[in-house]
């Protein structure tokens, strides 16, 4: 029986690239289980990442990534059967057209041709759902034929059957490689090996509550203040606000890859209940979890955060 693939898994792999390429190497891919190509190249990836982490602590170099920046936005405005009725300047430079030769046009015109059996799912979700919110990351095309990666949110205005795509033009000008100071970040090999071990424990046990400080720092035989400084320094967050975003990006990922019921997916990540979940979730993204795009959601699914 042939594998069926979930085409919003690949996109992730674009997600990893960007994490990468902002200094991000303890970004790491999710198994999906029912994939053996991007089970592969997951692997592959996150092998890379782990080496490239490695890298830089053995060559006592330090990668300063950022939260991300948003310096400008494309906008487009497609109408009913998603024709382009207008664009921001930003778009026209840099998907390189003239608003003449935008106008008019299908979406699809700018967006690369391994997207459109993902778009043709979004459209049915646009066509079926009204006020539909969701985000994606998509690969738009330039007149030049040139691949440009974004991340973007669609929302329809069902009062007008409008569309808005909105995307992200992130800052990467903040990302730099600058020499590591020894004296007071990660002074030495077998630390950098501990903390290694730390962040390494924290993935793999997301599920379960986050032990306190004391017994982390007795687990891995360490000194409290010293395990928080050199964990703060070395992933410019605090152990928990590491361990609490990582939840709420396995979850995310975890709702837009699989068919897991929507309101279980918090209990598999930690959280003790539906609502701090949704909370927490919406603090950090922005949008609520029934917002994402997933397979075969149902009615019920798309109504979760209603109390």
């Amino acid at each position: 029986m042939a594998i069926e693939k979930n085409p919003t898994s690949y996109h992730s792999i674009g997600q990893m690239f960007y994490e990468l390429s902002v200094g991000n190497t303890s970004y790491r891919l999710l198994s999906q289980g029912n994939d053996p190509a991007f089970e592969t190249l997951a692997g592959e990836l996150n092998s890379l990442a782990l080496r490239l982490e490695k890298l830089f602590r053995t060559d006592l170099v330090r990668v300063s990534h950022t939260p991300y920046q948003h310096l400008s936005q494309i906008i487009l405005l497609l109408d009913k059967e998603f024709n382009i009725v207008t664009m921001n300047k930003d778009a026209l430079e840099i998907l390189r057209y003239s608003k003449e030769a935008l106008s008019g046009a299908n979406f699809k015109k700018v967006l690369a041709e391994q997207d459109h059996p993902f778009w043709l799912h979004l459209e049915k979700k646009l066509m079926a759902i009204d006020s539909y919110y969701t985000t994606a990351n998509l690969l738009l095309l330039t007149q030049d034929v040139k691949i440009y990666p974004v991340f973007c949110t669609l929302s329809k205005l069902a009062s007008d059957e409008l569309t808005i795509i909105t995307t992200l033009k992130n800052n990467f000008e903040r990302f730099h490689i600058s020499e590591l100071q020894i004296d007071s970040v990660n002074p030495n090999h077998n630390e950098l090996e501990l903390l290694q071990k730390l962040h390494t424990y924290i993935i793999e046990n997301l599920e379960h509550p986050l032990p306190p400080l004391r017994e982390l720092a007795n687990l891995f035989g360490s000194e409290e203040h010293r395990l928080k400084t050199g964990f703060r320094n070395h992933y410019q967050k605090s152990i928990y606000n590491f361990y609490h975003e990582a939840r709420l990006q396995k979850a995310h990922s975890m709702i837009q890859n699989t068919n897991l019921p929507l309101k279980e997916i918090p209990y598999l990540t930690g959280f003790q209940s539906y609502l701090n979940f949704y909370k927490a979730f919406k603090k950090l993204f922005g949008y609520t979890p029934s917002s994402l795009s997933r397979p075969d959601a149902t009615p019920e699914e798309l109504s979760a955060d209603s109390f």
